[in-house]
Parts: structure tokens; sequence; C-alpha cells
């Protein structure tokens, strides 16, 4: 606290001085007789000064009251009266005090501005009082401004904030303060359109695939020393005599300029000493190594073309095929390169691909990424009349796993073709002719001989279909290859009731309870003895248990690859299983928090035994904090290491082999996406929610109403909902307890939707989307509809109803289909 000492060198420079969340016992040692000397005389110099309800009573007379003991009454009715001055008319109704305040009484002089009343209506203590003291004033109030210890907390009402807020303009008076902007003011939901034309839907199993064409690839020679590349689907490939590529579609040219790929190499550990809770400003620390290729040759090799290239140390194969894309009813041609590095002098981290795309007037590069700048989904511009640049993004740690660019007359895809670390990023700078793509396949610190994975870039002509169907498509088509490529399984995500930090194991355990009766399958752990070692704690197994007493998965958060803190048991014990940097000092998160070398077998080992006896109690979801930048995780004190990414599929492959969920800080196709959503960070998802396919973001409280149940599950996408205040009555933002109703509502229709479908495939429509699974599916209206008829497979009936054809169907509806 001896920051207050430069301040009260001179502190008419303030107009209000605000002293919360210190105890008075603290208080009372800050305020020496010298201070408060210099407090009164600024006081009545015209300066104004407010406590909390820890107001010391060294401060005499220049209080308003004086204090006594806490009271905590055993009901939570008491009130206090709104001030009847206009600053604080914004707030309704009177002002709830539940079930603490501090005895006080009004000292001669001073005037009372709120009352605390008891259910009764009886006046029981001054809630704001005010003295004033020559030009300026003091005033207490009766209440803690921030933190709350417990659920009936005054600053977990709605208006808290904003109520303080116009305590200090009441006090200094001004235009400049404006108490109601800090009310947290949800954004409404978007709009319903009618659809009254007769509509026809199919809900059929998509068709998604890709097919390598079998067929040769011819080569022509040119004079110049080019050559020429022909591919079994038309796709022809031009080849300078330095290795640059150029690609055409049906005689467009798509790729203007395809560079020879680079090589980068990192001699020193990415520095986690990030600005931001989710490191979202951490790059690797990789550098560009200049070299000089030699296009040695060209070769055909069935239905591969290979361009060879050598240098001093160092020869490489960039390696191109072709194929075909089906893309639930949308056929794309492309083709797909990767690299050989056979010899290469360094450690190689990144091998990285530039392209020049010069697609038919480009329109929007449409992107998702829960951290890269900016976070959320947005369109960028890609006409070419402004800057646009979407940042880099990481397909298996921070965003979408692909590319997508709409133009007026085609779409352009591209992805990895399985699992591998990589960053994309696609930008245009304003009137160049040209869109750049990069995409840097990773690998850690790594010794030739190397080879990346395939990368696919696909085109085809015409417009984007309605509806996002491109993008959805996509999405879901590459979260269904790459698990099934590893072994894991498509398990959805589950609406997940979650609790505030704040409450006791009784009221817990009351949340718990209550989110059982009204349908909810999961129920969520977040503040356990989430270390890594206390996971399969007596504390834990016993919440574990009685979660599923109640019939409810058990969600829990853990620390990923981390331990928080150098005193647990594997940092003593296991220093070998950590990461060091170039100079062999621990690698840590924020400098603090040390960073398993996930690849190590015998941590993996000692990992798995301990989540067994958790699951043996009941856990059955496990959130793993940093997973995203556990993915390209690199130990120095080894002479080589691969990323973390590889390593990671081992462990989600285990805990699907035990039927239990995981998600992940981050997006990453593999398991469930759960980033910590906070709406202010974010564009703004409402109207967008199709981007959300299959997610599960982790809530504040405030991101699991921001956007509407009905419109997030549609597409399979499930908030950790806090219930907390629905449970106990108790409205913490306006409009809360309407929302969380709205969700409580559609909570037992979604599980019923899953447990037909499992992992369904969406489809967005007119009125809202559809469902189909193995079992059945699923219809969901947010936008009421005058006739839709549907189209199913054979033996299929829409539950309810006679035929397939649904009429004058109400917004909210939702039809199950069932399976015969």
């Amino acid at each position: 606290f001896d920051g207050i000492t430069p301040v009260f060198r001179d502190p008419t420079k303030y107009a209000a001085f605000f002293f919360h969340l210190i105890s008075s016992s603290e208080l009372n040692k800050i305020f020496t007789s010298e201070r408060l000397q210099t407090l009164r005389a600024y006081i009545e110099q015209g300066g104004h000064v407010i406590f909390d309800w820890n107001a010391p009573a060294v401060l005499g007379d220049i209080l308003p009251v004086s204090i006594a003991k806490m009271q905590t009454p055993g009901n939570h009715d008491y009130t206090a009266d709104l001030p009847k001055e206009d600053v604080f008319s914004f707030i309704p109704g009177n002002i709830p005090v539940w079930n603490a305040y501090r005895e006080a009484v009004l000292l001669p002089g001073a005037v009372t501005l709120s009352t605390i009343r008891n259910e009764k209506g009886e006046s029981v203590a001054p809630f704001l009082a005010q003295r004033f003291l020559g030009k300026g004033s003091v005033i207490f109030v009766n209440a803690r401004v921030t933190n709350p210890r417990q659920i009936h907390d005054f600053s977990n009402w709605a208006y808290s904030k904003a109520f303080f807020m116009a305590v200090i303009k009441h006090a200094i008076g001004g235009n400049d303060i404006q108490p109601d902007a800090c009310i947290t003011k949800l954004p409404p939901y978007p709009e319903r359109v009618a659809v009254t034309e007769k509509l026809t839907v199919e809900v059929q199993p998509p068709k998604l695939d890709i097919v390598v064409n079998k067929g040769a690839v011819k080569q022509t020679l040119e004079k110049a020393g080019g050559r020429i590349i022909t591919f079994p689907n038309g796709i022809v490939m031009t080849v300078d005599s330095q290795g640059n590529v150029s690609v055409a579609w049906n005689n467009q040219t798509i790729i203007r300029h395809f560079k020879v790929p680079d090589i980068a190499v990192s001699k020193s550990q990415a520095v986690f000493d990030s600005d931001t809770a989710e490191a979202v400003d951490v790059k690797e620390q990789a550098t560009s190594h200049k070299i000089l290729w030699q296009l040695t040759g060209t070769e055909v090799q069935g239905n591969q073309a290979v361009l060879r290239f050598s240098a001093a140390d160092a020869k490489m194969d960039w390696i191109f095929t072709s194929g075909e894309l089906q893309l639930d009813g949308r056929t794309f041609q492309g083709f797909a390169e990767h690299v050989v590095l056979h010899e290469f002098p360094q450690l190689v981290s990144n091998i990285v691909f530039s392209t020049y795309l010069t697609p038919p007037a480009p329109l929007f590069a449409r992107r998702n990424s829960c951290y890269s700048p900016p976070r959320g989904y947005t369109d960028f511009d890609m006409t070419g009349s402004v800057n646009a640049d979407t940042s880099t993004w990481g397909a298996f740690g921070s965003g979408q796993p692909f590319e997508l660019i709409a133009c007026e007359n085609g779409v352009y895809l591209a992805h990895v073709d399985a699992v591998e670390p990589c960053i994309l990023q696609i930008k245009r700078k304003k009137d160049s002719d040209f869109i750049q793509s990069t995409h840097t396949a990773g690998f850690g610190r790594m010794r030739a001989p190397i080879a990346t994975q395939n990368y696919w870039r696909w085109f085809a002509e015409g417009a984007e279909r309605p509806n996002h169907a491109e993008y959805l498509a996509m999405y879901q088509f590459l979260r269904q290859r790459y698990r099934r490529q590893n072994g894991l399984k498509e398990l959805p995500g589950y609406p997940n009731a979650g609790y505030g930090y704040q409450l006791t194991k009784d009221e817990i355990k009351t949340v718990i309870r209550r989110a059982a009766a009204l349908g909810y399958r999961f129920a969520a752990r977040p503040n356990p003895e989430s270390p890594i070692e206390r996971i399969a704690d007596p504390s834990n197994l016993a919440a574990f248990e009685f979660t599923r007493s109640c019939n409810l998965g058990c969600w829990m958060w853990t620390a990923g690859g981390y331990v928080q803190g150098d005193g647990g048991w594997i940092i003593n014990n296991r220093p070998e299983w950590f990461m060091r940097d170039e100079n062999n000092k621990l690698h840590q998160y924020f400098g603090k928090y040390p960073v398993i070398d996930i690849n190590h077998p015998e941590f993996y080992d000692w990992y798995t035994g301990i989540l067994k006896k958790a699951f043996a109690s009941g856990l059955s979801w496990v959130y793993r904090d940093m997973d995203g930048a556990a993915a390209g995780g690199v130990n120095y004190a080894k002479e080589t290491s691969p990323s973390g990414l590889y390593s990671l599929v081992k462990f989600y492959r285990f805990f699907h082999e035990n039927n239990a969920r995981v998600s992940v800080e981050g997006m990453n196709p593999l398991v469930l996406d759960e980033y910590w959503y906070r709406p202010r960070l974010y564009t703004s998802f409402v109207g967008n929610e199709f981007s959300l396919i299959g997610q599960v973001p982790s809530d504040s409280l405030t991101g699991g109403i921001t956007l509407d149940p009905f419109r997030t599950g549609m597409f399979a996408c499930f908030m950790r909902f806090e219930i907390t205040g629905s449970v106990f009555g108790i409205e913490r933002i306006p409009g809360e307890l309407e929302r969380i109703a709205r969700t409580h509502f559609f909570v037992p229709k979604f599980n019923e939707a899953l447990d037909i479908c499992g992992m369904p495939y969406v489809r967005e429509t007119p009125f809202g989307t559809t469902w189909i699974g193995d079992n059945g599916g699923a219809l969901f209206f947010w936008n009421p509809a005058k006739e839709v008829k549907v189209i199913l497979p054979e033996a299929w009936q829409i539950r309810g109803v006679k035929g397939n054809v649904l009429k004058n169907v109400p917004p909210d509806s939702i039809f199950f289909i069932d399976k015969k």
C-alpha cells in the first residue's frame, strides 16, 4: 500500500478517491495521523472520498457514520432504498443487500441517501451516507464493491458496478462519467424471417471424399527451359527454369506464382511472456534459412510430378499429384503438394509454402479463429479495394483447419491432408493483383530426411451455394477425416451446466442436483484441485462420485501439458519430464508454469494411470488448458524434438478409448473446441453461428447467454452454461434469468437429438438446420415456415408426422427423424 505515499503528496490532482477491497485493519495502518490531516485538508478544499464497508474507525468524524460489527442475517430479503437523486434513476427497483452489511449509526451533520431494510421493511442501517466537509464530501457505502465471496453478495447484483459509478458521479458531478455504460448489455438475438415459399430439403447422408487421380501425368518441355505438366483432371502446371510454378484450372490461372518452398530453422525457444491470458501474441522463434535452390530436373512418376532441387549440402523433392473432392453435392478439382527434404545441414523447424493466388473476381476469405486477431468469424474483403489480412492461425491450435476464398464465380479451398502442425494466412494489399496465401508446415526441431503431408488446393467454378454450404461441409469433412485417420471417435459436445466460483460446497451440490432435474447430462467442476498431480485426489474423486450419483457426467478443468507452480510432485521428482530452452533453462508459460514434454513416454504412462482412477469415479469429460500452445511445443533439451501435436493425438486417443470426452483450449478438429469465449473480445457471432459448428466454447457468465441457445444448438454448438443465477434466483446481468430459462427449455430436446444422431452432420437451410446421423436425424426451425417437404432415406420418418410434409411450422420447433 506504499503507493499511496506519492499520491498523497499532491492529492488535489484527483477529483475523488475510492478505497475498496482493503481490509479495515490495513486501512487503519495506512491512515497515519499525518495522512488523516492531508485527507481532511483535501476534502475541505473540494475533494471527495468514498469508502466501502471496510472504512476504518481511525477516520473518526471524517466519516458520515460510526461503524460496528458485520451482520449476516439468515435470510436474503434485505434491500436498500434506491436513492432519490436523478443520477440513480436508471436502476430499476430497490437495491438487493441480501445477507451482509455493517452495523452503522449516522453521525451528526451527515445525511442518509439510502437505508437498508429487513424483510418487514424496518430500517436497520444506513446503506449510502454522505458528510460534507468544507467544499468536499465523504461517502460511505455499506457493501463490498467487487470480488463476491458467495452467491448472495451485493457485487453479484446486475447493477452493482453501475451503482458505484453513479455514487462517484453523485460526488463529483459532471458529464464525463456515464454509470449506465457499466451495465452489461446483451445483444438482441437475430431477427426471424418467415419462410413463405414452399421448400424441399433433403436429409440424406453426405458424400464426402477425396479421390486421388490414378491416371498418368504428362510433361511437355518448352524451349525456354520450362515444363508444362498436365494432370489427369485437366489441371495444367507450368514450371519455369527456376522451379517456380503457376497452375491453371480450365484455362484459368488460379495460382499465378508458387514459390519454391522456404526452409525455416529455429535456434531459440518461444517465450511465453504474453500480455494475454491465452498467449495469443506468442510467435514461434523460427527464421527463414537463405538457400539458393537449383532445379535439377522434373520427372513424371505415374500419377505424380516431381520437381528435384539441390543446393550446397541440401536436396529436396517437390511432389505434386491431382485429385477430386466430393463435398456434399459439389465437385472440386485440385492438386496436392508435399516436400521431401532428403538432405539439409541444420535442424529444420518449418517448411513454408507461399502462393500468389489469382482466382476470378475474389470476394471474401472466410475465417474463424478463436485467438488470432480479429478473434472470431470474419469475412475478409479480398477484392483489392482495401488492405486485408486474416493474420496467422493454427489449423490444429487456434482456428479452422482450411482456407476458403469465395469468388463471384468460383470457390477456392485448401487444407492439409493429414495431421500436421500448420499455420495458415491469407492476405491482399490494396490494389494488388494477387492474394497471398501462406501455409507453414511445422516439425519441431528435426533432421532431414523430412516429408510434409500433402496439402490440397481445390477450385470449383460457380458461386458459393446458399446457407454457407461449402464452409459447413468442409469443416465437418475434415473433422471426420482427421479423427478417422487417427483412431479417434466422433463424440459430440452436450449442453454442460456450470456454476460460479464463489459457491460453498453445499451450494455447489444444490446447483448440480438442479442441473440434473433440468435435464442436463453433464455438470462442470470448474474450480477443483486442478493441477495435474491432483486430478485423482480424494476431494476430486468424491466430487466425481457425487456428480455421477446425480446421473450426470462430470466435466473438469485441468492444466494441460504444464504444472502450476514449482512445488508439485512432478517438478520435484521428475525434472527430466520438462521442456528446456536453448540455454537449458526450464521452459515456462508466463514465467511461472513449467511446461511438460508430452513426448516423454514415462509421463504418458503416469498421466493415463491417474486418469483411469478419475474415470472409475465418474469423470467423463476433461478440458485441457493450453493445449493449443502444447501442439507446437518443442523441447530444446533434446538434440531433436517433434512438435507436441503428434503426441497429443496419442493422449486424445486414450480419452476416446475410455469413452471420455476431451476438449482443448483452442481449436483442434481432432477433439472438441473449447476456447475461452469472452464476447467483448470477439467479432460478433450473432448471425454467424454457423461458424461455431460442433464447438463447445467455455463461457464467462456473459458468453453463455450472449448467443441464442437455439441458434447455436442447431449447429451442434453448446456452451458451458453458468446456471448459478437461475438456481438461486439472482440476476447478475440484466436479462440473465430469462435467457438461461430459454436454454433450460431446450436442453432435453438437444440431448434427445444428440442421442439419435451421435455426431450429426449439419446443413443450414432457410428455416434453420437439418441433422442426420447413423440412426436418425432432426429438423430445427429458427424461422417459421409455411410448407416444407422433407426427402428422407428409405424407411425413415418424421416422428409424430404422417407423411413427409410439414405445414405452418412455428419458430423454435424441433422435429425428430427416426430410422425404422
